[in-house]
């Protein structure tokens, strides 16, 4: 229907999304965790209540929606760690 906008097949980005997903996780929780301490995560406003689930559920869709672009930087660091060592 918008072949002329997106030349990708969205189902090949859909795939694509889902497969790099805990890679685009880790990657927003070790950037979260180099800025903050663990202790922060667990108490005030982000302790773990029924309250915080339209929380979570946009944090999963914001990790969803940028998998492609958060999961490179990921394994880029990983790689350039992995090369320094």
């Amino acid at each position: 229907m918008f072949s002329h906008i997106a030349p990708i097949p969205p189902l090949i980005v859909d795939g694509l999304s889902a497969l790099l997903f805990p890679f685009a996780t880790k990657c927003l929780e070790d950037f979260a965790l180099r800025l903050t301490r663990k202790e922060l995560w667990g108490k005030g406003i982000f302790a773990d209540t029924p309250g915080n689930s339209g929380v979570y559920a946009l944090y999963y869709c914001f990790c969803y929606l940028f998998a492609i672009p958060l999961s490179l930087i990921y394994l880029l660091v990983a790689w350039v760690k992995s090369r320094n060592i």
